[in-house]
């Protein structure tokens, strides 16, 4: 990494790649919430920001390393198509996720924020209550991948190959609008 004024070598400390797995949790914010609690006003809001931003940034990680199963790493060359099989997605987690990620968004800085917004101060409550919901974000997103691990062999087809299964997100929208639980991306083969 270059230092602001171009000069080459300069590195921030824990903001590297290796240091994405450190946000598998949402341990970050919540040291960022135990700090706040007793912290001056000004103080305060400064270490709320902190924490609401490394909220966001273990959303990013629980899309990256649980949805998606590490499929499409940030500074890798490659993908690594082989963990496709393992992608679970429900649609009722994304949009919930959509939405934390939206009102985390009002709380950091780098957003420019209307006035109905700039207003509102968040307390560590606030932070608090936002942790708890990625937590149980992330432990259904978990729990989402567990019948994957349990699951039986694929059938095999007539060639001896796996049969495989079409993926549809049409059927997922359609149970969506019809307010059916999703099942998750890809389906199992049927018995």
């Amino acid at each position: 990494m270059r230092e602001e004024n171009g000069r080459p070598g300069f590195v921030y400390l824990d903001n590297s790649p290796v240091c994405e797995k450190d946000y598998k949790s949402a341990k970050i914010a919540n040291d960022y919430y135990v700090k706040a609690k007793d912290a001056k006003p000004a103080e305060q809001q400064a270490l709320l920001q902190q924490g609401f931003a490394a909220l966001r940034t273990s959303y990013e990680a629980l899309i990256i390393f649980d949805m998606f199963n590490d499929v499409v790493a940030r500074f890798e060359e490659r993908l690594s198509f082989g963990r496709l099989k393992d992608v679970r997605v429900d649609l009722t987690l994304v949009e919930e996720i959509i939405r934390r990620m939206e009102t985390l968004s009002r709380y950091i800085e780098g957003h420019s924020h209307s006035d109905a917004f700039a207003s509102a101060k968040p307390s560590p409550g606030t932070l608090l209550e936002e942790i708890r919901a990625f937590e149980s974000i992330r432990v259904a997103q978990k729990e989402l991948k567990k019948p994957a691990a349990h699951s039986a062999s694929p059938k095999k087809a007539d060639n001896g190959e796996p049969k495989r299964q079409p993926v549809s997100t049409e059927t997922n929208e359609k149970a969506a609008a019809d307010g059916a639980e999703p099942s998750p991306v890809p389906t199992k083969p049927s018995s």
